[in-house]
């Protein structure tokens, strides 16, 4: 027999609210006591969101049900309360306890399905995929382990801002080949295409991917055989996907500084790193952006 709910419509309602962290804090205390388990780098994904001033309002709301529990929202609240960033947004109360069965359950889209669809490039949705996961590279080794998130889709078109129509070019060349299409080396492609002339990248390229002007004991050869070595079935255990990123650094800092590299060691990355390309946080900034006084502004309103 069906479950029967009492006064359904006593408290329905659909508005859009201001919600301030305060607000956001009451409502996580009092009305979030069956929900499920918390996302927290999707609440700093959100949370870097709104401080860089990129939220905006659409028909996602939180609702409530009849006994005034949260049945959707938790993480959008959670988010306003780290950032301290009062956001509009979609309120909706009076609904039925059973829509319990049926929120999320649907297919999130990623950023690289929003890439594809706002047309705010031309790659094709496959490039799209490789080029996020590339961004998400350089996100991880550059902000460090504290705070492990995916970027944000405003910080992805400032990359694409940055880097301009070489890469488009770049995931075109390596994303049908299966050894270089790795976000760790694609990602580290993307900082030499940021930081140095155009024929600098095209050198490399050729030389990863069809071993031109390649010589016993350079770097770039070092490079090339470890990315094959790491994607070889035959291989018990590969580097994790942050180690295949920073000895793509050592690699690439070996070459440009005229160095030969026959043999590729742990450790030592950030320097390498400072060596090709600058600081951790110099190169984030450039590539990704900083939020301003300005974008918190603008979220507020």
């Amino acid at each position: 027999m069906a479950t029967r709910i009492k006064n359904i419509d006593a408290k329905k309602s659909t508005s859009f609210t201001r919600i301030t962290p305060t607000m956001a804090a009451k409502w996580l205390k009092e009305s979030n006591t069956k929900n499920r388990r918390i996302r927290k780098n999707h609440v700093r994904a959100l949370s870097a969101a709104m401080a860089r001033g990129e939220w905006v309002k659409t028909h996602e709301a939180i609702a409530f049900d009849t006994g005034g529990e949260m049945v959707d929202g938790q993480h959008r609240l959670h988010a306003v309360v780290d950032s301290g960033v009062t956001i509009p947004c979609l309120v909706v109360t009076g609904l039925s306890p059973l829509v319990r069965r049926q929120v999320d359950g649907g297919a999130p889209r990623t950023i690289a399905d929003r890439l594809t669809i706002s047309g705010d490039v031309s790659m094709p949705p496959f490039h799209c995929a490789r080029f996020v996961s590339a961004a998400n590279a350089i996100n991880r080794n550059l902000r460090g382990t504290g705070k492990k998130r995916r970027v944000t889709y405003g910080e992805v078109l400032h990359l694409v801002g940055v880097l301009g129509g070489s890469i488009e070019g770049l995931v075109a060349k390596f994303g049908g080949r299966s050894h270089l299409r790795s976000g760790n080396v694609l990602g580290v492609l993307f900082l030499v295409s940021w930081a140095y002339e155009k024929r600098e990248l095209d050198t490399i390229m050729d030389a990863l991917s069809e071993g031109v002007g390649l010589k016993q004991g350079s770097a770039l050869l070092t490079w090339r055989n470890y990315i094959i070595q790491q994607n070889s079935r035959y291989v018990k255990t590969s580097d994790h996907g942050d180690m295949q990123f920073r000895k793509g650094v050592k690699c690439v800092a070996a070459h440009f500084n005229g160095e030969e590299l026959k043999l590729l060691r742990q450790g030592g990355w950030e320097r390498d790193l400072e060596r090709a390309f600058g600081t951790r946080g110099e190169i984030a900034s450039q590539l990704f952006g900083t939020p301003t006084v300005t974008t918190l502004q603008i979220a507020a309103e």
